[in-house]
């Protein structure tokens, strides 16, 4: 339910601030995955949601030298700026 909350009320944000982007997520056949990621303005950024601030993330390697491109963890202690676009 945390992810489906963040990422309502991001692609809620992109609406309203009118940012012109492409949402998906990412998972492999091995189920590495990043659970929302944005394409646009020429950049792909990812985010990882997890409720527990305290709960750590390893960025999959094949993200990372497919896309290179930054990868934020959104937890209770920073959602706020995710859904104001400062992270």
């Amino acid at each position: 339910m945390w992810e489906n909350y963040c990422i309502a009320e991001r692609i809620k944000s992109n609406k309203y601030f009118d940012k012109n982007v492409k949402s998906y997520f990412w998972r492999t056949y091995d189920q590495q995955e990043i659970d929302y990621v944005e394409e646009g303005s020429g950049q792909i950024r990812g985010y990882e949601l997890k409720y527990s601030s305290n709960k750590r993330f390893k960025i999959p390697k094949k993200f990372q030298s497919v896309y290179d491109s930054e990868v934020h963890k959104v937890d209770r202690n920073n959602y706020w700026k995710f859904f104001q676009h400062e992270i």
